[in-house]
């Protein structure tokens, strides 16, 4: 796992609300975390924005965990050239 990204996403999590040491990569989004589908979607647009990446508005319902969302900003990152938009899905 990337570090750089994973401290990143970190980091806009935390600009949503959420603090760092709850963050984990297993920490269960809707189990540990206690977040619904609003706050998915507000996570994932500030994620987009971050990233200038798109994540495909279907995959939001396949994360579990912190990693999941990692894990997904890395691909979508390695799979295109720095300044290019990126799509999950």
């Amino acid at each position: 796992m990337d570090t750089e990204i994973r401290r990143e996403v970190v980091a806009v999590m935390c600009g949503v609300g959420f603090q760092e040491s709850e963050l984990t990569d297993g920490a269960r989004l809707a189990e540990d975390l206690d977040i619904d589908s609003t706050e998915m979607v507000e996570i994932v647009v500030a994620l987009e924005e971050h990233f200038r990446i798109s994540i495909d508005a279907d995959a939001e319902g396949g994360f579990a965990t912190v990693a999941d969302l990692i894990g997904c900003v890395e691909r979508l990152r390695a799979a295109v050239p720095a300044g290019v938009a990126a799509t999950e899905g």
